[in-house]
């Protein structure tokens, strides 16, 4: 009856609803009389039969517990890496089935054991009777001789027969279930992945015409040779050529096509490199055992009978159709089928219209986030990856402003790139030059930062130079200086060099994210703006840090400006003029470098920066806190300062600050003439200014000045400007020919060759931006950058040394004793290496005894 069919429906809605009935009891007493009056008497007037459903039904007392609703298990988010180059290129979702199930070691044991009995061969082997050549006729009659019977030559009791039972290559295989061999795969790729050992590429091919040894570079980059337990590549289809060229690596590697894999090999070595088709292929011959999901629900007829225009829009719109319909049973009389609609009593419509919207339910599957890897985290329902190339040419993703350049000429193989687990490592490649910056390498690392800085993968961003004798000797300023005779045109690309290496020096200063730079080697010019505005800058014992531009006709840029004018003192405006170098202590000292590491630590700290693992809403602050606590770790200490003194300390640094603090080159030159503490030094340093180029001198002297009230984006502006006028003026050709290109190195002769022929209307001009008739306003000529981020102080200059303004501060807020002071840092400063000299030394220059506490001398020098 129709009744029963309603009430069956009601009970399995009760029960897969989940929660969605809170008393089901009270929904099943009020259908059930509604249905019951509905057979009994189908002339009952309504109101009758509202009354009488009113008071069938029976209020429920006590409230159902609530019960939590079931969620299914997220898929597995698998990264898909570009091959060799190992880098992210999109996401793929897996069954948990396939990538999340549980270590099983039974069942795996069960499927090695089994694969290792099929394989096994017998040894043993002897002919059986049948097995021996010859006849089968026997040697006597069987009766008549008196004898026993012989039989034929083959007999076992003959000489030369056949052996009785003998042994036989035996099969020594046994069996095991298919399903549980298909789970056995399956466990031992989700083991792989749960470890993050799996690493799933789009293709496994070889560069065209690589060099021979291209697997051990690629092996010793990814840290997965022989050292770091062997990996396994699995490809989908035999490769004649891929295979002949890992071969000879198999103490770091093996190989091995998708037919010939098994368990076992999927748990050798310690990474498992796997062809994308190769995994979907094992995956699909491996999961007999999963159940086909069931077919999805169908309700009866009854109960969505109700025609589309009384249902609420929301279920009228999202009901799905029923699969199949149920019938009522032929043997109930045809005028019930046609009157039972009618006859329904507007109570009854009513209830049932009113539970149409709860039996319509479905049960929703929310989509939880899941661990990406264990060091990101990704939330499912995200697009997928792009590949960076596609970023960078689809006008779809294109940054608001363009690169200052078009489209410089790129060299894949001048700079590298890495990835290691959050870690993204910049590797500049050309050591034959001592990694000089080129346009070439600028426009492949700034698309990188740009994408690095939304990935949710990327944690820390680090740049070194490739060898050990350099991180980055600066600008290629030879190939400009060529460029610049070649006329007008090249001229332009020169500018246009600048502006794009500014760009990329100013994308570094306001990171998103910590930024680390290792000045292991020789690290000017251009290599001090891809350093010198990172949070952290590691010095080492081969760093040898300087700004040569004054010696080529050039002045200190690359944010020369700001940095150097923020130094302690008048050190900047020495060490920009004067080109003075330092090495890794006195680099830290001088506030230049954050740290101090001996460089045979740099790869145990580049892998433990890798493995860092940031929250998810840790701020840039939180994280760099990490990051700075992590190198501090890796820290063998500074040499003392007996056998290496801070170089500008006490009696030079204060003649520095006095011959240095002058507005003009005239004057600091009649200061050190003048000079009569350190006679020597002010002799040598003389000899050093007499030799630059006049021009160079006034431009670097107002830059640096005028960089004290610059903020970072306008430094990189204004510094673009000076660098375009240089490139028009003859003192830049003629200092990089004869310093760089003549061999041997001659002396350049400048062009005006004396300070007095440099006029303040000639320094005047390299601060003016060029006006022309597209350019309607001095704004508009100014360098874009890829974002407006801006300050007039490092926001992390707390990983450095303090500088001589904290400590300026303290004292002349606290009046305290010199050994509070200097404990009053090593404790804020987190007992930072190297703290207690530079305190002790700014205390000894700038402060004096007054009663039992230090006061502050004004000017540095008392009197």
């Amino acid at each position: 009856m129709p009744s029963s069919e309603v009430l069956r429906a009601l009970k399995w809605l009760t029960r897969s609803a989940n929660g969605v009935f809170q008393q089901p009891e009270t929904v099943m007493r009020r259908c059930a009389g509604s249905s019951s009056r509905l057979m009994a008497t189908l002339s009952e007037s309504a109101s009758e039969s509202a009354s009488q459903t009113d008071s069938t039904a029976a209020p429920q007392t006590t409230a159902n517990a609530s019960t939590t609703a079931w969620r299914p298990t997220p898929p597995a988010l698998v990264t898909i890496y570009s091959f060799p180059s190992m880098t992210p290129l999109r996401f793929t979702e897996y069954s948990p089935d396939h990538l999340l199930l549980p270590v099983r070691k039974d069942i795996l044991h069960r499927a090695v054991i089994y694969e290792g009995d099929k394989t096994r061969q017998g040894t043993a082997s002897t002919k059986w009777r049948d097995d021996v050549h010859g006849s089968g006729r026997k040697l006597a009659p069987q009766k008549g001789t008196g004898n026993a019977r012989v039989g034929d030559k083959k007999s076992p009791i003959r000489k030369g027969g056949g052996v009785a039972h003998g042994p036989h290559p035996r099969d020594f295989s046994t069996e095991l279930p298919r399903k549980i061999y298909d789970k056995a795969w399956r466990t031992a790729l989700s083991y792989r992945y749960s470890q993050g050992q799996l690493m799933v590429v789009d293709n496994i091919q070889i560069p065209e015409n690589s060099s021979p040894w291209f697997w051990k570079g690629f092996f010793q980059a990814n840290r997965w040779g022989k050292h770091y337990g062997r990996c396994t590549f699995i490809t989908d289809q035999m490769d004649d050529d891929l295979f002949s060229t890992v071969q000879p690596w198999e103490k770091d590697a093996r190989i091995l096509d998708r037919s010939d894999v098994d368990v076992k090999d999927l748990l050798t070595t310690s990474r498992l490199v796997i062809e994308q088709e190769a995994l979907d292929k094992i995956l699909r011959d491996h999961s007999r055992d999963i159940a086909k999901p069931p077919p999805k629900a169908t309700y009866p007829e009854g109960i969505i009978s109700c025609p589309e225009e009384e249902l609420p829009a929301e279920v009228s719109d999202k009901a799905e159709k029923p699969r199949k319909k149920f019938r009522q049973p032929k043997s109930q009389p045809q005028s019930f089928q046609h009157k039972s609609r009618a006859a329904i009593p507007p109570s009854l419509g009513r209830e049932r219209r009113a539970l149409l919207p709860l039996m319509l339910l479905r049960p929703t599957s929310l989509r939880a986030s899941t661990p990406l890897s264990r060091l990101s985290r990704s939330t499912f329902g995200a697009p997928a990856a792009m590949p960076l190339r596609a970023k960078v040419t689809n006008p779809g993703f294109a940054s608001k402003m363009s690169l200052s350049t078009a489209n410089p000429p790129v060299d894949s193989d001048d700079v590298l790139f890495y990835s290691t687990y959050g870690l993204r490592l910049i590797e500049l490649n050309r050591p034959k030059k001592l990694n000089s910056l080129n346009g070439s390498m600028c426009g492949q690392i700034v698309p990188r930062l740009l994408e690095w800085e939304k990935s949710q993968l990327a944690n820390i961003i680090m740049v070194s130079g490739r060898g050990e004798k350099a991180l980055c000797a600066g600008g290629d300023v030879a190939a400009l200086a060529l460029a610049n005779q070649e006329g007008p045109e090249g001229v332009k690309s020169s500018q246009d060099f600048f502006g794009l290496e500014y760009q990329l020096d100013h994308l570094i200063a306001t990171y998103s994210k910590p930024f680390v730079s290792v000045m292991d080697g020789i690290t000017m010019g251009g290599g001090v703006g891809l350093s010198v505005h990172a949070p952290f800058r590691i010095a080492t014992e081969r760093t040898l840090f300087a700004m040569p531009e004054t010696t080529i006709g050039f002045f200190p840029d690359v944010g020369g400006s700001f940095f150097l004018s923020r130094l302690d003192g008048e050190v900047g405006t020495y060490l920009g003029l004067t080109s003075e170098r330092l090495n890794g202590v006195q680099a830290f000292y001088t506030g230049i470098a954050t740290h101090y590491v001996d460089s045979s630590v740099l790869s145990n700290l580049t892998n433990r920066l890798a493995e860092l693992v940031f929250k998810d809403y840790a701020t840039l602050s939180e994280r760099c806190d990490l990051v700075n606590k992590t190198i501090a770790e890796f820290s063998t200490g500074l040499p003392s300062t007996e056998q290496e003194p801070i170089l500008l300390r006490y009696k030079l640094r204060q003649a520095i600050d006095r011959c240095f603090k002058y507005n003009t080159v005239e004057e600091i030159i009649g200061a050190l003439e003048k000079e009569e503490d350190q006679k020597e030094w002010a002799q040598k340093t003389l000899e050093t200014l007499q030799s630059r180029s006049p021009t160079s001198l006034k431009v670097a002297l107002r830059s640096l000045r005028l960089g004290k009230n610059w903020g970072i984006k306008e430094a990189f502006q204004r510094e673009h400007i000076i660098a375009s006028a240089f490139m028009r003026h003859p003192d830049f050709v003629e200092g990089v020919s004869a310093r760089l290109i003549s061999k041997p190195a001659r002396t350049p002769v400048w062009n005006p060759s004396r300070l007095e022929d440099v006029t303040t209307e000639d320094v005047d001009a390299f601060f003016t931006a060029p006006r022309s008739p597209e350019l309607m306003s001095t704004e508009s000529a100014l360098l874009p950058t890829f974002n407006d981020i801006d300050y007039k102080e490092y926001p992390h200059a707390k990983y450095a040394l303090p500088s001589e303004k904290d400590i300026e501060k303290f004292v002349r807020g606290n009046n305290p004793s010199g050994s509070a002071t200097v404990e009053e840092f090593v404790k804020n400063w987190g007992r930072k290496e190297g703290i207690r000299a530079k305190v002790t030394d700014v205390l000894g220059r700038r402060t004096k005894k007054v009663g039992n506490g230090f006061e502050w001398i004004e000017g540095g020098e008392e009197e």
